[in-house]
């Protein structure tokens, strides 16, 4: 019996030094409501390519993100190392992930695959082609909605694949759709705003804005737009109407943090505008004078912001002065977030750098 039980942990030990599938917790990290931030740097990790874009939280210790060089990356904040590079067929473009798969578009020259990827048991679960263009799939309960930038709409079953229903909207979509509980929002080229249902593909309603959309979030039953002409708008979704609409100088194409009854938002000219949600009274908070990545983050004392100037920014709560500022090695490609005790912040010169 004590040389069978030797046996088997030298076979898992050996086991674990090949690979295999990669272990994810059912446990979901819940991060503190509102982190302190020194502005101090504690270390960089060299990641196998460029991180691209926003990442993804697995659980308590896992993120992930897509590569510039078409495959995900997977990095261990207790290691504090990369653990798993995932590679597709062909270069991975697009990724969305649930409690325990990726759903991910391959891309090959003119053809584009929708997969999705069981990442507990490192396997495959089943493939389909889909429009040639395409923006992040949208996950609901029981299906994954594919939607082309020609606006041709697909609904797959989430457990097989199998197509559900398809819709032509027949105008281009560039931005990416948001979702709430029953209704998926899309924003056209022509300014014109639908509400589908995730059902059946219906056309709940739509609403011409007149105005060409750059980003969009929703929150509480409410849609913020930016626009290509620098305005930041709130739509009532029950209403089918605009709240409120403020106009600034430069394009509004970053995503706003919605924080209790505040709603801090950015233009690309680098201006910060706290917004009243209720009324869209706001205040300009500061200016940085450069672009932005991704979306603020709120702190113990006020809102992280990545510069495109290689810094990142602390602005207070009160009054809009610089808590801090801290400078790193090149430009910054993500929201700060903060994870495990650290905040963290991706870079274009393939490093991921924790923050305290």
């Amino acid at each position: 019996m004590r040389s069978g039980k030797i046996i088997l942990v030298i076979l898992t030990v050996f086991l674990a030094a090949c690979g295999g599938p990669l272990h994810i917790a059912y446990d979901r990290y819940e991060a503190p409501e509102r982190p302190v931030f020194h502005a101090e740097k504690i270390d960089k990790f060299k990641m196998r390519n460029m991180p691209a874009g926003e990442p993804v939280i697995l659980d308590y210790r896992l993120s992930a993100w897509v590569s510039s060089g078409g495959e995900i990356l997977v990095f261990d904040h207790g290691k504090n190392k990369e653990v798993n590079h995932i590679t597709g067929k062909y270069d991975i473009g697009q990724m969305s992930f649930d409690d325990r798969s990726f759903y991910w578009i391959e891309v090959d020259r003119d053809k584009h695959h929708i997969v999705r990827y069981d990442i507990r048991e490192d396997d495959e679960l089943w493939r389909h082609q889909c429009p040639s263009t395409v923006v992040d799939p949208i996950i609901s309960d029981s299906s994954v909605i594919v939607i082309g930038t020609d606006g041709e709409i697909v609904a797959r079953d989430i457990a097989d694949g199998d197509e559900l229903w398809r819709k032509s909207l027949k105008e281009r979509v560039f931005v990416q759709p948001v979702k709430d509980e029953n209704a998926f929002y899309v924003i056209t080229d022509t300014g014109t705003l639908y509400s589908i249902g995730m059902m059946t593909g219906g056309v709940r309603w739509k609403k011409r804005l007149k105005q060409i959309c750059l980003t969009q979030a929703v929150h509480a039953g409410m849609l913020y737009l930016g626009t290509f002409d620098g305005t930041m708008l709130q739509f009532d979704v029950a209403k089918q109407e605009i709240r409120w609409s403020i106009p600034t100088e430069h394009q509004v194409r970053n995503a706003p943090l919605i924080d209790q009854d505040t709603v801090i938002w950015l233009n690309s000219g680098g201006t910060i505008y706290e917004i009243d949600r209720q009324t869209g009274k706001y205040l300009q908070l500061a200016e940085l004078h450069t672009p932005v990545a991704g979306t603020p983050a709120v702190t113990e004392q006020g809102y992280l912001i990545s510069g495109m100037d290689n810094t990142l920014y602390h602005v207070d709560f009160s009054g809009g002065g610089f808590l801090n500022t801290l400078e790193l090695s090149g430009r910054l490609r993500s929201s700060p977030f903060y994870f495990r005790d650290r905040w963290y912040v991706t870079m274009e010169d393939w490093w991921i750098y924790a923050l305290r």
